[in-house]
């Protein structure tokens, strides 16, 4: 009897002999490589151009515990008879049928049903992606899922809240503590504070996950090293005097370089304990999972009986990204759609406006066709200011997103020049800039903001009545997750206008404007062509 050991991390086939159903188990959880034909040794018959997530180990064959579905259906496939071992200490929950939350103003929130079901169905699998679009609540099903499994920590275990930027993670804390009513622990921009409960940046922890060989550098290290330096060529220019005064700076530097290497240890060391310590974790935007940071550290938590993941969209045009994510936390528990949502009345119902307009053609690369196609393009700017126009003439709150400063730059004098006060952010900009910009765009004391990538993800803001796609490009969950910008229901029951330009001047941007219609019609949104004179 072949026996399958579910362990927190990694899976364990163990004892299978059939050598076609270890090629058919290694072959299900593995996928294409793109660009694998231009690879000398794919070539050269050395490989099969495959990235493989199984490999044989010393107890059988071993593969991401998340991908525990495509290896039963092909052991099933070739006929072959398995007992499932659950080596996992397991945590046991209680789910009540009303998940309630803190609220300052009503007292309490009640999770809708569909949360509801959201945190039953993704508690019972123990990990997971929550895949519910741009508000559907997910830090609500996030807090739901935090309320019911810290009732069940033990001493010194934690849930952990992962994100990834500035915006999101202080957002996040005000958001957790407002609905958990309990004080969360930050770590990142410049904090560690542990707590029960602890929001974490990705790039603050990643940067200690690896064990460090020597320090990272800093000024004071190029000063000293500057100074050496210095000395040495004085010393060759005949100054043999400054010998032993160069001799004890080399000790200051090796001094310091010691003490620089043993506190980056400690950090090293605590970041190790810390991840050890966590039982429960929930990524934000887990899509990013398919990156090797975010893959490698969720792998790191052998601990963490639940794993999930947030997101609003789960891109499966991209296998390997795919199986890290799914490998890393779990197959989709919930999924909720933008339809979903504007038929139920959580969302407001959008009106895709596609702005026809005239332009040279362009024959050239994608990469000067943006440019002069796109950010530099004068009658596609101009047909987008026409209709900003309209929309500040009716008094409406606009969003205009770009991908490049120098793009947002030359929308901004744009705007300057038809008299229409506006902000820029994005990030380059100070910390303190950015939140006070938000803050003030979603109080309403700004009409006018251009955002580039920094408002993609998470950011809350509401009461945007237009949203300016001025971005073009082909991503669909990026242009999902714009379009979510502006999906907040509005007291009157309003919809949003979002306006996006007929790109037909190029054949890349043609590609890519169809790519991003395609999308807009999977999604049921109202779609409307409209022009300038």
């Amino acid at each position: 009897m072949v026996v399958v050991e579910i362990g927190n991390l990694y899976t364990t086939v163990v004892g299978l002999k059939d050598t076609v159903a270890i090629f058919n188990l290694e072959n299900a959880l593995s996928v294409d490589t793109p660009g694998a034909s231009f690879s000398a040794s794919y070539r050269a018959g050395m490989w099969d151009g495959k990235t493989k997530f199984a490999r044989k180990s010393k107890g059988g064959i071993k593969f991401p515990t998340g991908l525990l579905t495509n290896a039963m259906k092909s052991l099933k496939m070739r006929g072959i008879k398995y007992e499932l071992v659950d080596i996992r200490t397991e945590m046991e929950v209680t789910v009540p049928s009303e998940i309630k939350l803190a609220d300052p103003k009503l007292g309490h929130i009640t999770l809708r049903d569909y949360q509801q079901e959201a945190v039953e169905k993704s508690l019972k699998a123990t990990r997971g992606v929550v895949n519910v679009a741009t508000n559907g609540g997910k830090t609500e099903i996030a807090c739901g899922i935090m309320k019911i499994v810290r009732n069940s920590l033990g001493e010194g275990q934690r849930i952990v809240f992962f994100t990834h930027s500035k915006e999101i993670f202080k957002q996040s804390v005000k958001r957790l503590e407002k609905r958990l009513g309990q004080k969360v622990g930050v770590i990142g921009n410049g904090k560690w504070e542990e707590e029960q409960i602890t929001v974490v940046m990705i790039p603050t922890i990643t940067q200690y996950l690896k064990e460090p060989k020597q320090p990272k550098k800093t000024k004071k290290m190029t000063d000293y090293d500057k100074a050496l330096k210095n000395y040495q060529t004085r010393i060759r220019n005949g100054e043999t005097d400054l010998k032993e005064e160069a001799k004890q700076v080399r000790l200051e530097f090796a001094e310091y370089k010691a003490e620089q290497l043993e506190k980056a240890m400690e950090k090293h060391k605590m970041t190790k304990k810390f991840l050890k310590s966590v039982v429960c974790f929930i990524a934000d935007e887990c899509h990013h999972a398919s990156s090797d940071t975010w893959y490698k550290l969720f792998m790191e938590l052998d601990n963490a009986y639940f794993r999930f993941g947030l997101t609003g969209t789960v891109d499966e045009d991209q296998p390997i990204n795919l199986m890290r994510l799914f490998g890393s936390t779990g197959r989709i528990t919930k999924k909720v759609s933008n339809a979903f949502l504007i038929e139920h009345g959580y969302s407001a119902k959008p009106t895709i406006n596609m702005i026809s307009y005239k332009a040279p053609s362009i024959v050239s690369s994608y990469d000067v066709a943006r440019y002069d196609g796109i950010i530099c393009n004068e009658h596609r700017n101009h047909a987008f200011l026409h209709y900003i126009q309209e929309e500040r003439k009716q008094g409406n709150q606009c969003l205009i997103i770009v991908n490049e400063t120098e793009h947002g730059d030359i929308v901004g004098k744009m705007l300057s020049d038809s008299k229409i006060d506006h902000k820029f952010t994005h990030g380059d900009r100070a910390d303190k800039f950015r939140e006070k910009v938000l803050e003030d765009f979603s109080e309403g004391k700004i009409h006018t903001l251009i955002a580039t990538s920094v408002l993609d993800e998470g950011v809350d803001i509401s009461n945007i009545d237009a949203i300016f796609l001025m971005s073009g490009g082909k991503s669909m969950r990026m242009a999902l997750q714009r379009i979510g910008r502006g999906l907040r229901k509005k007291d009157d029951g309003r919809g949003v206008n979002i306006y996006d330009g007929l790109d037909y001047h190029n054949d890349y941007l043609a590609d890519h404007t169809m790519e991003r219609y395609n999308v807009y019609k999977e999604e049921q949104f109202e779609i409307k062509k409209v022009g300038v004179k």
